[in-house]
């Protein structure tokens, strides 16, 4: 991970025109390119060394500047920008996985530097660019030609920003994240650019008419849509190039053009479009909801455990699975430095040993990840598990309508006796009621209200399996307080000890003094669950951050609101706050044993996240509602576009958030041999949108993390980070996602 940047205006001794508006136009720029170099933003992404250099660019009247801090993941510590005897110089946030061959031991900001500087043509640099498997930005000056080439990958994993020059005389800025006090646009994940100073044109107006600017040519990738839409970028009329470009600022002076000759060949992959009807196996891999009866004496984890047995194929298919998956991880974490731990943290914080850590709500898609990572580090090795919660407001006591509410509850568990799922069967077995569906937010809430409430027949379980994990594990305030709603029933077995331990007389239902934890909200309650289905035998560190919301209002407008920038929807706001306090990693800890620490930080530099997985295994739930209403066909083409434009949504974002720490945000399920693997299996194959919610989207990862062991976690619903963490129940509820958040501007 790095943070780079390049910069560049006009300077008046070089210039022909020597007049005082020329002068002071000048000085404000090289005051502003001082300001930009020095900003401490990007050393916080690249803590570990950081360079400076000037261009030489041709014609004279320009001066250009590279800036580059890296954080140390690979090979030895590399500064930036790298350098040659013959003026070339790059700067390179990414990561080479795959495509070009990288030993243990080298660093592959070097590699690739070495192939650069070897190409001839612009061919040869697409080429080059077009190998390289893994997520990146690049900025590289290529001397010979005196071009400056730079763009993202296909899936935009790494943030890059632009600032081009509203006037002659205004500075031109690429940058890893937001500096100083211009406006910026993300660089849309398209292709490749090509600021071309061998190719200048005058500027216009008789008082600058001997200012030149350089030419920008766009190479897309091929096949490559404009994120949101259908548009091929190929097929883009050269007028309408800005509007798609620079969507939030004024237009350039810069000219820009498109090449539709020299493009890059790979894009994101094709999706199958094989539908189920026309399919001979269809019948054997996809069991119809009839088939599947979901109530309390059959839950969701018997129904998978059903369709693993009687669908053979579907079953291997979710093995293979896994094997693609877990090389992805193990990409992603091998040949990772000795972190030595000097901290400038204060002396009270236990500072976890971890190189690794999980963004861990206990959700699906990130216990998967985790019981991969589990697979691919050596077992002397912890893990940290960041599990993010915001502070809510105690509820109202004693209404009529939650002593209601409590009632019905205690009497359903009665009547139902002890199940066998800690999922809410009754909030899982809801769909459509009819073939329209109806139609809800992408990130509506899903209230897990008994998802804890079973939590001591897990662990009860958990200790039965494997004994080193106590029976009443973890055993804290906030379970006891989620617990006390558990009465067991009549008809059940001899209670588990956490059951006997923790549940209370009906008297203590009534009680106004119930304890309360503000940080209990539904991604704490699976992040345990899930936590205890993990390997007992792995030094786990489940680190519980806990976040007040003076802290959160704070750090908002000091900090977060400047990263997630130049995005600003209140969704933005949202992930982007969850995501840094996340990625901070100071909370409290929970060890394999039961045991806890206080105050412990995470000085992990990487951390796997989840993201992605919805997008190509239909786990939204405007899925369902979209195949409800228009079919499987039109479902597989929404989810084509998904992918598409999935570089323009989130994941720049989420780059400049979590990098602002010092770390790296991978990817697993972006992995480009995974997503070409799952690209071929046809979407019935991967959902089956006919059955039940927690069990039929995502259904082969979910059979893929039941093959894991991962049994009640394999059927947990969708639950968006904003709500999982309840930072969405902090502000205006009247919100919506897309709207322009006020606390941002």
């Amino acid at each position: 991970m790095c943070g780079i940047l390049f910069c560049c205006c006009s300077e008046t001794e070089h210039n022909q025109v020597d007049t005082d508006v020329l002068r002071a136009e000048s000085k404000d720029n090289l005051k502003i390119i001082h300001k930009l170099l020095n900003d401490s933003v990007l050393e916080k992404r690249g803590p570990n060394v950081s360079k400076q250099h000037k261009l030489p660019l041709s014609p004279e009247c320009l001066s250009g500047w590279m800036r580059g801090c890296v954080l140390h993941l690979r090979g030895q510590p590399t500064p930036q920008p790298l350098v040659d005897d013959l003026g070339n110089a790059l700067l390179w946030n990414g990561e080479i996985f795959d495509g070009i061959e990288v030993s243990k031991y080298e660093n592959d900001t070097q590699v690739l530097f070495n192939h650069l500087t070897k190409s001839e043509s612009d061919d040869d640099v697409l080429k080059t660019l077009e190998r390289v498997k893994g997520p990146w930005a690049v900025i590289f000056w290529q001397a010979k030609r005196n071009r400056l080439w730079f763009g993202r990958d296909v899936y935009g994993r790494r943030s890059l920003l632009w600032h081009l020059p509203k006037n002659p005389l205004d500075v031109t800025v690429l940058t890893s994240v937001a500096v100083g006090n211009l406006e910026y646009t993300e660089i849309p994940s398209v292709g490749v650019f090509a600021l071309d100073f061998s190719n200048t044109v005058n500027s216009e107006g008789s008082l600058l008419q001997q200012t030149v600017l350089p030419v920008i040519t766009l190479h897309p990738w091929h096949e490559c849509r404009w994120p949101g839409t259908k548009q091929l970028v190929m097929e883009t009329e050269q007028s309408n190039l800005p509007s798609f470009l620079t969507p939030n600022q004024q237009l350039s002076v810069i000219p820009i053009t498109l090449d539709r000759k020299q493009t890059l060949k790979y894009w994101v992959p094709s999706i199958s479009k094989i539908l189920s009807f026309s399919s001979d196996d269809h019948a054997t891999m996809s069991p119809d909801r009839e088939q599947i009866v979901v109530d309390d004496e059959h839950s969701l984890v018997n129904c998978l455990d059903d369709i693993a047995k009687q669908n053979e194929r579907l079953r291997l298919l979710s093995e293979e699975l896994v094997s693609v998956l877990q090389d992805a991880v193990m990409k992603r974490v091998n040949c990772l430095p000795v972190e030595e731990l000097l901290s400038d943290y204060s002396e009270n914080l236990n500072i976890s040993r971890a190189k690794v850590a999980v963004l861990f709500s206990g959700g699906l898609d990130s216990s998967v990840i985790a019981a991969l990572l589990d697979r691919c580090l050596p077992p002397d090795e912890s893990i940290d598990l960041l599990n993010v919660a915001f502070e809510q407001p105690p509820p109202r006591q004693n209404t009529t309508k939650t002593k209601h509410k409590r009632t019905r509850n205690m009497k359903k568990k009665s009547a139902a006796g002890s199940s066998d799922s800690s999922v809410d069967v009754e909030i899982l077995k809801e769909i459509p009621k009819n073939d329209t569906g109806s139609p809800h937010r992408d990130e509506e809430p899903v209230e897990s209200d008994t998802i804890a409430s079973n939590y001591d027949v897990t662990c009860k379980r958990n200790s039965e399996r494997h004994p080193s994990i106590p029976s009443n594990f973890p055993h804290d305030d906030s379970l006891l307080s989620t617990l006390q709603l558990n009465e067991p029933s009549p008809s059940s077995s001899s209670p588990s000890p956490s059951s006997s331990m923790l549940s209370p007389s009906s008297s203590t239902l009534e009680s106004e003094n119930v304890d309360y934890d503000p940080y209990d909200v539904p991604d704490r309650r699976t992040g345990r669950i899930a936590f205890s289905e993990l390997n007992p035998n792995r030094k786990w560190n489940f680190i519980e951050i806990n976040v007040s919301q003076k802290e959160l209002q704070t750090l908002r407008s000091t900090c977060i609101g400047k990263l997630i920038y130049p995005l600003q929807t209140v969704l933005d706001d949202s992930i982007g706050c969850a995501l840094w306090f996340a990625a901070r990693g100071i909370g409290d800890s929970t060890a394999g044993n039961g045991k806890r620490h206080h105050d412990i930080v995470s000085k992990a530099k990487v951390i796997l996240c989840g993201m992605a997985a919805d997008e190509q295994f239909a786990g939204y739930s405007r899925h369902r509602v979209h195949f409800h209403q228009f079919g499987e066909e039109s479902l597989i083409n929404q989810l084509e576009q998904e992918i598409w434009r999935i570089s323009a949504r989130n994941l720049g974002r989420d780059d400049r958030i979590i990098a602002d720490h010092g770390k790296e945000a991978r990817f697993p399920f972006l992995d480009e041999t995974f997503t070409e693997f799952v690209s071929k299996i046809p979407i019935y194959k991967r959902a089956n949108l006919h059955l039940p919610r927690g069990l039929g989207e995502k259904l082969l990862l979910r059979l893929s993390a039941l093959n894991l062991g991962l049994r009640q976690t394999a059927c947990q619903p969708k639950r968006a980070i904003q709500f999982g963490s309840k930072i969405a129940k902090l502000d205006d509820s009247k919100e919506k996602g897309s709207d322009v958040c006020q606390r941002l501007l």
